[in-house]
């Protein structure tokens, strides 16, 4: 069973093990025909992953790549206090900076912001590279877990009924909702229409996708446990795996239907 994951175009590796433990192989969209990052290049190669287009940038790939750097870099440099306050006592001079910011990496005046589908495309490029840092911290902080308890043992043994406090050998699991997740949401609606094509079932972890989709006749296939602490639900809905994507206000009307694999942490 093949099964198009939604709505990252980043695919984590602790995911990937619960994915394919459901279906064979996994389609990932990409904003554009550059190569993915992580645990999907491997998958690639053994033909476990399949990439997903809308309509290639061509020679215009270098200059939607720098801009997605440059829009990155941009974000990290203003997270600083200080130059925070430096623009906001320029307001004119940060203006014009970042106009030329933009003229210098973009270019081409099709690659402006003001192209909606461009604008989708650096947003899902965007989150994609938020996914991957979350990931490096995510297996950061079990590695400090791990460092945590086993310097817990060495200093007080197994033996002993005294811990430390449980906040600093057991460190809280981040949770399952997507940053921003309305934003990338509105992105893939918008790039979904360009796409050569959309397969019938869906593979997410975000559960607030069927409040997303409650009005939409839908039937529940099945759900079981797939680990102690995770279960998959499939649903099976009256619509077009498009009309559910593109976020229509009626996708019931669209012919079709479209069996969503939803991934849960057990209660």
């Amino acid at each position: 069973m093949e099964a198009l994951l939604y709505p990252q175009t980043y695919l984590r590796r602790d995911l990937a093990e619960q994915v394919f433990k459901v279906v064979d192989r996994l389609v990932l969209l990409r904003p554009a025909e550059y190569p993915p990052e992580g645990v999907a290049r491997e998958l690639l190669r053994e033909g476990r992953v399949r990439l997903l287009y809308p309509p290639p940038l061509g020679e215009r790939l270098q200059a939607f790549l720098d801009l997605v750097s440059g829009y990155e870099e941009w974000g990290q440099w203003m997270r600083d206090p200080e130059n925070l306050a430096l623009f906001k006592g320029l307001p004119e001079f940060a203006e014009e900076s970042v106009s030329e910011i933009k003229r210098a990496l973009v270019g081409d005046q099709s690659l402006g912001e003001e192209d909606p589908v461009l604008r989708a495309r650096v947003l899902l490029a965007l989150a994609e590279r938020l996914d991957a840092r979350l990931e490096a911290l995510d297996e950061e902080l079990a590695r400090l877990e791990t460092r945590s308890r086993d310097l817990s043992r060495y200093i007080l043994g197994d033996t002993i009924g005294v811990r430390f406090p449980r906040w600093v050998t057991e460190i809280q699991e981040p949770p399952l909702d997507l940053p921003a997740l309305e934003v990338r949401l509105l992105a893939w609606a918008r790039l979904v229409p360009l796409l050569p094509e959309i397969p019938e079932t869906l593979f997410t972890d975000q559960v607030s996708l069927e409040e997303e989709w409650k009005e939409v006749s839908a039937k529940c296939l099945s759900e079981k446990t797939l680990t102690p602490r995770i279960r998959i639900r499939e649903i099976l809905y009256q619509a077009s795996s498009a009309s559910l994507l593109c976020l229509q206000t009626n996708p019931s009307l669209s012919p079709g239907s479209t069996r969503v694999i939803f991934l849960l942490s057990s209660p």
